[in-house]
């Protein structure tokens, strides 16, 4: 049996984009980082507000570490109706942008 020994060696853990769409207009982006801090306490979370061509409801961009992604991609994490999936850069132009690291 091998027992592996504390290290100071770390892997990199690259962070991981995802496009939240069809939220409220009374939602804020502060609203969107405490929510997933809500669901996943100490989690690192990047959050930027896009644009979006309707002004009938916001969209973010948030980025997490790649280990928590699964979480944020299943249903039964977001309220229904709100849209989640992989972000694809091409398709947004930044509005806002705002980094909270816990």
């Amino acid at each position: 049996m091998v027992l592996q020994e504390e290290s100071k060696i770390k892997a990199y853990v690259p962070y991981i984009h995802f496009h939240l769409s069809k939220v409220g207009l009374e939602n804020h982006l502060q609203d969107i980082l405490e929510f997933v801090r809500s669901k996943i306490p100490n989690i690192s979370v990047k959050c930027e507000e896009l644009k979006v061509k309707s002004g009938e409801y916001r969209s973010f961009k948030i980025s997490v570490l790649a280990n928590y992604s699964s979480q944020l991609l299943k249903n039964t994490f977001w309220p229904q109706l709100l849209v989640v999936k992989k972000f694809v850069k091409q398709n947004f132009q930044k509005l806002i942008t705002q980094d909270a690291n816990t």
